[in-house]
């Protein structure tokens, strides 16, 4: 390994070609704008850490490292990045999230055994169709680009358990979103949601929900029916109270409800044997409703 990450570096020296053993390279945090050609020859190369750059253009050199498993060029310049991406036979992990993209290109889809994408905060408004060919695709980061809505080549994607679509201006979520059997970790903060489609309640694998910043003024009951949820961020919505249902979510034990308009919670949250964690800061709960929720929930933390 060479870990160079924040060494204020400006430029690669060509005698990194002689380090041919080399299986992890980090240049992160850096003031590179090129790579040398001679870094095509760490043939061994598996990790290499690109991010917090000034790339402007894709290093077409890299394409020849095709044993490569784990990539990151976040942070950077690119406005595009190049069709060649079937040297990448072996990536499971590809990160090229806070750059300039307007497009991904269609041969994303001939890196077959990619498990993640990051492609966030982009300029991305469209994905390719050939992206569902993508058949391990495991996790999948899209939040702040300029999609309207989920791309509807997203529910094609039948093995992702991670999809994070924060930040997106998002005011429907597709009943579509049923289609994703084995999702685990739903991301949809700050988005302009004000319910959800009953269809989410076909994602029994859920563990992990967040729907904090959106325009919620009721709790959506749906979630009940996400039995194995284990994490729910409600954060910064309008609701004003709590199904006593909430109850049935006996897998929770993270719950964060804070900044919204609660004056008192149901009883029956104390049926929560499993809820470790309870958030309820800036709600207008009076003093005594906050005792009770205490006596209600003897041994979880509990912050108001």
């Amino acid at each position: 390994s060479l870990l160079c990450a924040n060494w204020n570096i400006g430029s690669i020296s060509t005698e990194i070609r002689k380090l041919v053993n080399l299986t992890e390279l980090d240049l992160s945090g850096n003031q590179i704008t090129s790579l040398p050609a001679d870094i095509s020859a760490l043939t061994g190369l598996q990790s290499l850490n690109l991010r917090e750059n000034n790339l402007t253009t894709f290093p077409e050199q890299i394409l020849l490292l095709e044993n490569l498993r784990w990539l990151d060029i976040g942070r950077n310049r690119l406005k595009s990045i190049p069709t060649q991406l079937y040297h990448y036979k072996n990536l499971s992990a590809f990160s090229i999230g806070n750059n300039n993209l307007v497009n991904l290109p269609k041969e994303i889809s001939e890196i077959r055994n990619l498990e993640s994408l990051s492609i966030c905060w982009n300029n991305l408004s469209e994905l390719p169709d050939e992206i569902t060919n993508l058949e391990n695709l495991k996790m999948l980061f899209l939040g702040g680009n300029k999609f309207n809505n989920i791309p509807s080549q997203v529910f094609e994607l039948k093995n992702l358990e991670t999809l994070d679509f924060s930040e997106s201006r998002l005011s429907t979520l597709s009943p579509q979103i049923g289609n994703l059997k084995k999702l685990q970790t739903l991301g949809l903060r700050w988005n302009k949601l004000l319910y959800l489609p009953k269809q989410i309640t076909e994602l029994k694998d859920l563990k992990s929900l967040n729907l904090s910043r959106n325009y919620f003024t009721r709790f959506p009951i749906e979630i009940i029916e996400l039995k194995n949820l284990q994490t729910l961020n409600c954060d910064w919505n309008g609701i004003k109270n709590l199904p006593a249902q909430i109850s049935m979510l006996q897998n929770l034990n993270s719950l964060s409800l804070q900044w919204n308009r609660i004056t008192a919670l149901p009883t029956e949250i104390g049926e929560m044997k499993n809820l470790k964690e309870l958030y309820l800061g800036d709600n207008p709960l009076p003093a005594s409703e906050k005792e009770k929720i205490k006596r209600l929930l003897p041994n979880c933390k509990i912050e108001f």
